[in-house]
């Protein structure tokens, strides 16, 4: 008999191609000449995009992405935070500033500090961009060159998953922007999902594997305004292993982590 469990336990949603599992320690002074310790910040649940610039013209497109994305979780999410380092250190931290300023990057927290090394993500390439999270330390993005906002969206997403609690019973994982709240129930073969709707929004429900791999994906037809349920027969997904299930709400997301034991 399949037992599906919710959980709360973090993992490395693989959306991205990952040269290190772990993030590695630093402990260097920001621009304004505050003392970080990265551990020490995952620890206290801080989600951190970490961006490494020359700077150069070819990051300046990337970096500007990756900060207007933080924005968008700010009001919501808090603890995702946007560090943005020079990758060699031999910038300092006035023209580092002024590179920032000049385009419209106003809410990254900036260094200039060897300390702040990117050699341990694998290969070196600007812009290079990672996500951290977790008293694990997990890595949950790694991307250089170029910067594709979904996937930086969806490691975000992954990470405020796996900081949060751990979901026992029948427990709202939080609203969405547009009124919807998801209720995880889960029993022997079935996830079964209430949310309530405060206007009519196209709605698909994904799950999705550990390796960041889509295993079943459902177009919810005929959503209507009021309470919304759905069973999700998971008959199909023979695998143990850790899921997510993706619930889909115009363009808000919202993920529920459940393992499959057999």
């Amino acid at each position: 008999m399949k037992k599906i469990v919710a959980v709360g336990m973090a993992f490395i949603f693989g959306l991205f191609s990952l040269n290190s599992q772990t993030a590695v320690n630093f402990n260097a002074n920001d621009c304004a000449g505050n003392n970080h310790d990265l551990f020490t910040e995952l620890d206290a649940g801080k989600i951190i995009v970490l961006v490494w610039v020359m700077p150069c013209a070819v990051c300046i497109g990337p970096a500007i992405g990756a900060g207007n994305t933080v924005k968008t979780y700010t009001a919501s999410h808090p603890e995702v935070k946007y560090y943005l380092a020079d990758d060699l250190a031999n910038t300092t931290c006035a023209t580092l500033g002024s590179w920032a300023t000049t385009n419209g990057i106003a809410n990254a927290t900036k260094f200039s500090d060897a300390g702040v090394n990117e050699t341990g993500y694998g290969a070196t390439g600007m812009p290079h961009i990672v996500v951290l999270s977790g008293k694990n330390h997990l890595v949950y993005g790694n991307q250089r060159d170029v910067l594709d906002v979904n996937l930086l969206k969806q490691s975000i997403d992954a990470a405020i998953a796996a900081n949060s609690s751990t979901v026992t019973g029948l427990k709202a994982l939080g609203s969405l922007a547009n009124g919807a709240r998801l209720f995880p129930n889960p029993s022997n073969n079935l996830i079964h999902i209430n949310f309530e709707l405060s206007q009519i929004s196209p709605i698909s429900i994904e799950i999705i594997n550990e390796l960041g791999i889509t295993v079943k994906s459902i177009l919810a037809e005929s959503p209507q305004n009021g309470t919304n349920t759905y069973d999700i027969s998971l008959d199909d997904i023979s695998i143990n292993g850790i899921y997510f299930l993706s619930l889909n709400i115009g363009d808000e997301k919202t993920l529920l982590k459940f393992a499959i034991q057999q």
